[in-house]
């Protein structure tokens, strides 16, 4: 399997507008599954060692319990597995028939369950590299994060509201995003593992270190405080790790002091935290809330902007669309089931990165991965599809690296 074919996935991802766009969405993802079914014998290497078989389980469950999502039940089952979906159903639709699906909006599920299983894919090829693939693409990864950290700075300062200077949006587009607060999940991913190049590899560390110098400014350039917050707690992992990082991580947080002193916006902006911290708390209560009528199995995959007008209480000039937190988003959309197997996923490709020898890069993979999990407890980052990607491929790169000319170690 070639790195440069799993490279062009997620390059691709990234550039078609994170995938945010159905057309480049559906596009990328029969790509990604294309090629785990031709490769998937070397896709397979991941299924070689009981711990990695075990974390293919989990996210296995997860998919399982979208999949369950979308077959119809008996209305009998269906009102004493989840009372409230047939209640609400039959609200919107009138009498029900003698079969129904758990999900309150079927397409919506179908959709996220392709985003997952894309993203599962990828997880797989990437898996499947071996040790020397994975260095390979991380290497890759950083080069192309720091271009686009370079492109989306120029961009923001002369583009204004164009997308690669031609496409208008209306908003504040940075790089190929649309919303800033997805590049800035994108390149709090790489950021950490630019550093552990550097400290891996010291006769290019001034190329990997000029690299995540540019992703950090990107970061900060894009004012999600969300962001910046979760890049200083993963460089704070980072540096506990590989101690040796100390100066760099300093460095971030010298920057994120100016970069506040110097555009006094900013600091007025910091007084707006709190009012959007209490909305985002009345937001969070009222999903807490919504999901206590679907506790077992959820509303349904995709389905938060259909059921979540229904329990709003909190005042919002705007319709929510998400969350605003991907776990508690998870909670309500996949129930009980599906947090637990999304929550056990997690877990355990933590735990094999952390009970690993003490190196830069399995130190950079677990900072990377620890930024994206942070930055989602507040944002929906993670439903940006090229980032859903791009944490899977942290994930896979981590099994990689327990792979030695293709076996387990």
């Amino acid at each position: 399997m070639s790195v440069w074919g799993v490279f062009s996935v997620l390059a691709l991802g990234v550039l078609l507008f994170g995938l945010m766009q159905g057309w480049a969405f559906y596009g990328v993802a029969a790509l990604a599954l294309g090629l785990v079914c031709r490769h998937v014998g070397r896709a397979g290497a991941l299924c070689r060692g009981k711990e990695e078989r075990r974390v293919l389980l989990w996210g296995m469950l997860l998919l399982g319990v979208g999949a369950v999502q979308l077959f119809p039940l008996p209305t009998g089952l269906l009102r004493w597995l989840s009372p409230t979906t047939l209640r609400v159903l039959e609200d919107l639709s009138g009498p029900l028939g003698t079969w129904r699906t758990p999900s309150l909006y079927g397409p919506a599920t179908e959709g996220e369950l392709l985003r997952l299983s894309a993203a599962g894919a990828v997880m797989l090829l990437v898996a499947g590299l071996g040790r020397r693939g994975a260095e390979r693409l991380m290497v890759a990864l950083v080069v192309f994060g720091g271009a686009l950290s370079l492109l989306a700075l120029l961009q923001r300062a002369t583009a204004g509201d164009r997308l690669y200077w031609l496409i208008p949006t209306g908003g504040s587009p940075y790089g190929p995003y649309v919303n800033p607060n997805h590049f800035a999940a994108l390149a709090g991913m790489l950021l950490p593992l630019g550093l552990a190049l550097a400290a891996r590899d010291r006769t290019k560390a001034p190329l990997y270190v000029l690299l995540s110098a540019l992703l950090g400014l990107a970061l900060l350039g894009s004012a999600s405080r969300g962001a910046m917050a979760a890049a200083l707690v993963s460089l704070l992992l980072l540096v506990i790790m590989l101690p040796l990082l100390r100066p760099y991580a300093v460095a971030f947080a010298g920057l994120l002091g100016l970069y506040i002193l110097l555009w006094p916006g900013q600091l007025q902006g910091m007084g707006e935290v709190a009012g959007a911290l209490k909305m985002r708390l009345g937001l969070w209560a009222d999903v807490l809330r919504a999901f206590g009528d679907f506790p077992l199995l959820g509303t349904g995959l995709g389905t938060f902007r259909y059921v979540f007008p229904l329990y709003a209480t909190v005042e919002s000039p705007e319709r929510f669309l998400y969350a605003h937190s991907e776990p508690l988003q998870l909670l309500l959309e996949a129930g009980l089931l599906g947090a637990l197997a999304a929550g056990g996923f997690v877990a355990l490709a933590a735990r094999l990165l952390l009970r690993g020898p003490r190196e830069p890069l399995r130190a950079g993979l677990a900072a990377g991965r620890g930024f994206a999990l942070l930055h989602s407890l507040g944002e929906f980052n993670l439903h940006a599809p090229a980032n859903t990607m791009m944490f899977a491929a942290l994930t896979g790169l981590g099994l990689s690296l327990r792979q030695k000319d293709g076996r387990l170690h």
